[in-house]
Parts: C-alpha cells; sequence; structure tokens
C-alpha cells in the first residue's frame, strides 16, 4: 500500500513537499543544510520544535540575537520545505504550520503573524524600559549649547511647556525593521547642565556594524544626527548643532513628515546589509572613512580619561570605540599625511599632542586636560589650538621671562633654581625638566655646552658667578610688569664672562681709586658688579672659568705679570699710570701680553743691564744689596740674584750661584771676583754701537767675535 494512503489533502501536499525537498538535498551529500530528514516522522518534529522555539522568542521579543535567531530558523526551514509548491506563501506557510503543530482544525501561522506578535511584544518592553541595551553613562552633555544657557527667569506666563516624544524607540523599532538587534548596537547616556533650556538630554545610539552613530533627543522641537563612523561621547560633547551641520560626515534628521526615510537614508547609505559575515573589524579595518586632528585629539581625551590622565601612544592597541582602528595606525597616518591629514612634517601622535599644548615635551599635561573634559560638560568646545607658540617649544626668551616671574613672586626676589618644583601657569612643566633640556639641547634650545638654568642665567647678566644680580633682576621685572620685553641679552660682554681685558681693565680702575694699586685677591667686593669679588676672578683665573683659557696662571699676580703691571710681586707704578690715564681719556689701556716683558728674565738681559749700572758706578759692577734697578720700578738686584739661584722666572742654568757667578760665566770677572774694567768697558761700548755686549758664557768661547766687527754670537738676542 502507498505510504500516503488515507491522508487528507493537506497531508498529501506536506508529504509530497517533503519528497521533493529530500530528493534535492540527496544530490548536494556535501552541502551542509539546516537538517537532514530521514523520515517524514523526523521532518515533522523537527518543524514543530523549531515552531515552538520561534513562538516562545515572538512572545518574549527583546531585539537581541538571540530573540532573531528564533524567527530566522523557522522561516529557513519552511522555505527550504516547501519546495516547488504553487501555493501562495501565506497559504503554504498556513498549512505547513497547523499540520506540524498536530491539528488540521487549527490555524497555522505566517512567518509575518510570528514578527508582528515580536513587534507588538517589543513595542510593550521598549515602552516599559524592559528592554536589556549595552548602556554606559557618560557624565558629558551631548551637542552642547551655542553659548545661549541659562534659564529665562520670569512669571512664565505664555511660555509653552515641553512636548516630549519616545524617538529613541521608535529609531530602535526601525533599526529592528532593518536587521539590527540590540547586540548590534551600544548606548551612551548624555546628561545636562543645570542652567541648560534644553530638559532632555541627547542619547548616542553607536551601531559599529553600519558604521554609524545617532543623537538623538526625546524633547520636540531638537533634531537628531547621524555621524558616519564611530566618533565617540567626546565628539558628541564638543560641537552644538550648528557646528555639527556643518560637517560633512554628519547629517541633520528633522523630525517631521519622512524623517523615517531621511534617517534610513542616512544610516544605509554606502552600507551593505551582509552583516553578520562581515565583521564589524573587518569593515573598520579597511579604513572607509577620513582622519582629522580634531578626531584624534578626542579620542585621546578620552583615553586618557580612562587611563588616569595618560594620553595614547603607538603601541596602545586599539583606539576605543573603534573596533579595527589602532593607535599604531593613526600614528602612520599622521606621519605620511594619510587619511585626510594634512599638517606635514608631523612625526606622529606624540608631537600633535605637544602642537595642541595636551603634551609638553614627552609629560601629560594634566591639567589641561582636565579643563578641556569639564568644558565638553559644560557644553562648551574643548578649547585646544595648534598655536604655534604651544608650550612644548622651549626658547632661552621663555625661560628668562618665567624665571623673572618667579623672581616677582619670591620674598627674597630670588630666582628659580632646578629644585624649585613646577613652573607657575605651566601644568606639568618644572624646572628640573628645563634645566635638563638646556644641558640636552632638546625642545628647540640650541645653546651648546649650556650647563643648566644657572648657566643660562649666567650668560644673560642675571647671576653673577653664584649670586642673583638683584639690582639687574629688579630692572628686567619692572620691564616686564610694564608690559616691556625684558631686555635682556646674551652679550659676551656682561658680567657673568670674563676676559683678560676686562679683568685688567677692571683692576685700572680700582688701581685708580686706590693711589696705583693694583687689586689682589683679599681686596674684597668688586666696585660695580654686585656680588663679585677678586677673590672669585682669582679662582676663575686659576681654574680656567668663565670663558678664561689661559692655561698654567696661577691667579691676579701672575695675570698682571704677563702684562707687565708688577715686576716680580712689586706693583709697576709707572706702567700703571699710563694704563689709568689712557682708560681715562676713553682710549684702550694699551696692554699686551707679550713675552718679552719685564717679568721675564735672561742671561743676556741681565748682563746688559750690569753694563748700564757699571757705566754709570765707574765701571763696577752690580751685586745682591745694590739695590733697585734704574728704570725698572719694583725690580732691584737682590731679586734678581736671587731668581738665578732658584733658576726662576725663565732662567735655566742649573748650578748658577748668582750675579757674581753670571759675570764669571761671561768673562766680566776673574776667578779672584775682581772685575775686569777693560773687558766691561769695551762690552758697553759695543753694546752701546752695535745693540749687542758680544759676551758669550765662557764654554761658548770660541764663538767670542773679534773686537770691533759688529757680529753677534750665535743664539744670542738684543738687550731689551
Amino acid at each position: 500500500m502507498p505510504a500516503f494512503a488515507g491522508m487528507t489533502a493537506i497531508q498529501l501536499t506536506t508529504y509530497f513537499l517533503l519528497i521533493a525537498y529530500m530528493n534535492d538535498t540527496a544530490k548536494q551529500t556535501e552541502e551542509k543544510t539546516l537538517y537532514s530528514p530521514i523520515a517524514f516522522g523526523e521532518a515533522r518534529a523537527l518543524g514543530r520544535s523549531l515552531l515552538a522555539r520561534a513562538l516562545r522568542a515572538a512572545r518574549g521579543f527583546d531585539g537581541s540575537d538571540e530573540a532573531y535567531e528564533g524567527l530566522y530558523k523557522i522561516d529557513a526551514w519552511i522555505t527550504q520545505t516547501r519546495g516547488a509548491t504553487t501555493l501562495p506563501r501565506d497559504d503554504m506557510e498556513r498549512s505547513l504550520t497547523g499540520y506540524i503543530r498536530g491539528t488540521t482544525k487549527h490555524r497555522g501561522l505566517t512567518i509575518s503573524d510570528l514578527l508582528q506578535l515580536a513587534a507588538d511584544v517589543f513595542d510593550r518592553k521598549l515602552a516599559a524600559n524592559k528592554v536589556a541595551f549595552d548602556v554606559e553613562e557618560t557624565g558629558f552633555c551631548f551637542v552642547p549649547s551655542n553659548g545661549k544657557t541659562g534659564i529665562i527667569t520670569g512669571s512664565g506666563a505664555g511660555v509653552e511647556p515641553p512636548v516630549f516624544e519616545d524617538r529613541f524607540n521608535s529609531i530602535i523599532k526601525i533599526l529592528n525593521q532593518h536587521g539590527i538587534s540590540t547586540n548590534d548596537t551600544k548606548i551612551k547616556n548624555g546628561t545636562l547642565p543645570k542652567d541648560m533650556v534644553r530638559q532632555r538630554p541627547y542619547r548616542l545610539i553607536q551601531i559599529p556594524r553600519l558604521n554609524r552613530e545617532i543623537a538623538v533627543c526625546d524633547q520636540v522641537g531638537f533634531a537628531s544626527f547621524v555621524g558616519q563612523g564611530i566618533k565617540g561621547p567626546l565628539h558628541w560633547a564638543t560641537y552644538n548643532n550648528k557646528q555639527l551641520e556643518a560637517q560633512a560626515d554628519v547629517t541633520r534628521v528633522e523630525h517631521r513628515t519622512g524623517w523615517t526615510d531621511r534617517l534610513i537614508a542616512a544610516l544605509f547609505e554606502d552600507n551593505v546589509l551582509g552583516a553578520k559575515a562581515r565583521t564589524r573589524a573587518e569593515k573598520n579595518s579597511e579604513r572607509g572613512y577620513p582622519l582629522t586632528e580634531d578626531l584624534i585629539l578626542i579620542k585621546a581625551l578620552e583615553h586618557a580619561l580612562e587611563h588616569k590622565g595618560k594620553l595614547p601612544h603607538q603601541h596602545s592597541d586599539e583606539v576605543g570605540g573603534m573596533p579595527g582602528q589602532n593607535w599604531n595606525t593613526w600614528e602612520q597616518a599622521l606621519r605620511t599625511c594619510g587619511r585626510g591629514l594634512k599638517r606635514e612634517n608631523c612625526t606622529g601622535l606624540t608631537q600633535l599632542f605637544q602642537i595642541y599644548g595636551l603634551k609638553i615635551g614627552k609629560i601629560e599635561n594634566n591639567q589641561l586636560i582636565k579643563e578641556s573634559c569639564a568644558r565638553i560638560q559644560m557644553g562648551l568646545p574643548h578649547g585646544l589650538t595648534d598655536d604655534k607658540d604651544d608650550l612644548s617649544v622651549l626658547t632661552e626668551d621663555r625661560i628668562i621671562h618665567k624665571a623673572l616671574e618667579y623672581a616677582a613672586k619670591d620674598r627674597e626676589g630670588k630666582l628659580p633654581t632646578h629644585k624649585s618644583g613646577e613652573i607657575d601657569g605651566l601644568p606639568g612643566q618644572n624646572w628640573c625638566n628645563w634645566n635638563s633640556c638646556l644641558r640636552t639641547r632638546s625642545r628647540g634650545l640650541i645653546r651648546e655646552n649650556c650647563r643648566g638654568i644657572a648657566h643660562l642665567f649666567q650668560i644673560y647678566g642675571l647671576k653673577i658667578w653664584d649670586a642673583d644680580n638683584k639690582p639687574l633682576i629688579d630692572e628686567s621685572v619692572a620691564r616686564i610688569k610694564a608690559g616691556q620685553p625684558h631686555g635682556l641679552t646674551d652679550d659676551k660682554e656682561h658680567w657673568s664672562a670674563l676676559t683678560e681685558d676686562f679683568i685688567i681693565e677692571t683692576a685700572l680702575k680700582y688701581a685708580a681709586k686706590n693711589n696705583g694699586k693694583l687689586p689682589r685677591p683679599t681686596s674684597g667686593a668688586i666696585d660695580g658688579l654686585p656680588e663679585q669679588t677678586w677673590n672669585k676672578w682669582n679662582a676663575s683665573i686659576e681654574l680656567n672659568l668663565r670663558s678664561l683659557g689661559r692655561e698654567n696662571c696661577k691667579g691676579l699676580s701672575h695675570l698682571f705679570q704677563i702684562y707687565g703691571l708688577m715686576i716680580g710681586k712689586t706693583d709697576n707704578k709707572p706702567l700703571i699710570s699710563e694704563a689709568v690715564a689712557r682708560i681715562q681719556t676713553g682710549q684702550p689701556h694699551g696692554l699686551t701680553d707679550d713675552k718679552e716683558h719685564l717679568t721675564v728674565l735672561t742671561e743676556d738681559k741681565i748682563t746688559g743691564t750690569a753694563l748700564a749700572y757699571a757705566a754709570k758706578h765707574e765701571w763696577q759692577l752690580p751685586f745682591g744689596k745694590s739695590g733697585e734697578i734704574d728704570g725698572m720700578p719694583g725690580q732691584n738686584w737682590s731679586a734678581w740674584d736671587q731668581a738665578i739661584r732658584n733658576r726662576s722666572r725663565g732662567l735655566t742654568r742649573e748650578g748658577c750661584k748668582g750675579l757674581l757667578h753670571i759675570f764669571q760665566i761671561y768673562g766680566l770677572k776673574d776667578d779672584a771676583r775682581q772685575g775686569l774694567t777693560d773687558v766691561i768697558k769695551q762690552s758697553w761700548e759695543r753694546l752701546q754701537a752695535t745693540g749687542h755686549h758680544g759676551l758669550v758664557p765662557r764654554e761658548d768661547e770660541a764663538a767670542r767675535p773679534e773686537v770691533g766687527t759688529g757680529a753677534k754670537p750665535a743664539g744670542t738676542a738684543e738687550c731689551g
């Protein structure tokens, strides 16, 4: 007997449909299908199970993916089971669902009936706030006012009360009707400032699956906005309605006739509802929307709020709220001017944050970050600009100006040190950091060999050695308080940098006021140079400090000897008087460090000077007790005798016992210590006639010239 004997018409129709379906699936054994029926009873049991699940999903529908799945499976089962029947879709669905429910008398259900039931349930749940969303309370005021905040006070007469509509629920239902489940949305709730006229906040609906955001307010009179890309809460908290309307990637939707069509067009334009097969990460990884500096800043601020004030960097993983986007790709876009970014020579995120003041050097400007977020919460723009005079770039002028401001507020008027803490008015900046920047020539500073802020203050004259130059500080502070430049320069002729010429001139000025006596290290403060002392200058000469470079100079006295102002330990008063007279008439002092000055001795100079002495003293040569040397103030024969014995002041002969020994060596005295008058006279005459006495040491006797030839022995120098 045939298997269909005794079946009703509906049962026969269903039976033949199932046979057609099984024949079709048998030809596609490798294709995975919803189910593989092996008998009519099994197919009926599966259909009954799927229908029961669909009814449960419709009766408890909440817009989630799970609820949709229950409806999708029964729809797919019916589509595959109906085969090639010519019955209308609704009639076939009623017949099939009625049969698998176990009775021919019960009217079957269509997919439309199930969807309508689900829609009715969803409406009731939305109205009762029983639909579960992924909700975040942001604390931000989305779509802030245009700057006209405040409640209008008065009696209230004639003022119409605000009207509200369930716009948020309406948009959620529209999304559900187009296959966007509640799992596909993220809700960001906004807030209202206390003095705002608007009485309902905007709510932000993020739809990563569509790469769209919707800002919606339930109060009549306030339009909705659809934005391309997932910009995040800070973006919507930054711009007011006029600013949003002016943006190319934002569509304003006014709630009047046809608003749903305009909303749908803004949502689904350039979007394909292949939905689940095309993941969110894949869609965003296509980078289908441009970047702006403003967007980067907003996402960076959002990141900072979530990470205790720390801004993102190149390795900070994904950008919040933008699956598939990461800070590394944004860093590369900034460097290469990609994705619509136009700033040339930007080296990445850090430099962008520096340009907008969010970073100062490598440090987050936490105060500015907090202020920007606070402005947004008050319905104001974040206030960041790319002013070229940003806080990251340092100049010597800026450092000097801030140092003077510090001194103006200090009780004792002192300049800051590297330990003076934070810099007033520049959150996140401190003097220690600026000190390091001067040392390392970073953040735009280019002065070589600058050892820190103290050195910089010396360069500009604000410090003299290690003491503050208070008169100059007071003058400069007065200028900046009057709104003028501080007037300081890094001129090398200031009080901090020393030169030998400056020391000599200052010493001559001292001598002019102290009866021709030169200063000593113990002479105290230097007149006209506050906080400077001769002891400090003496140390600078010895240690080659403050731009002084003469090696092996032993201090002030040695320097004065080099310039002829001292002969030995005695002031050369005639030369001092001449030099003082020159500087008092506005001329240079005229002194040089010529090596042939009076403090350097040679045997030739001693011998020539001794012959000059003998010519004036009946041809008697001098000895240690012969007193001062004529024409050489401060010099005496005793000092020269000691210099010969000690091999000092340029003399190098070993074993020489003094003046007498020198005269014996040069043949002016015999071994009995008696002067050889004829030799003395001839040598003096030769010195007068030729400029050289012609005497040589005994060991060089062979080099003595013939008397009267006028020739000089080899290796001799002219007498000074």
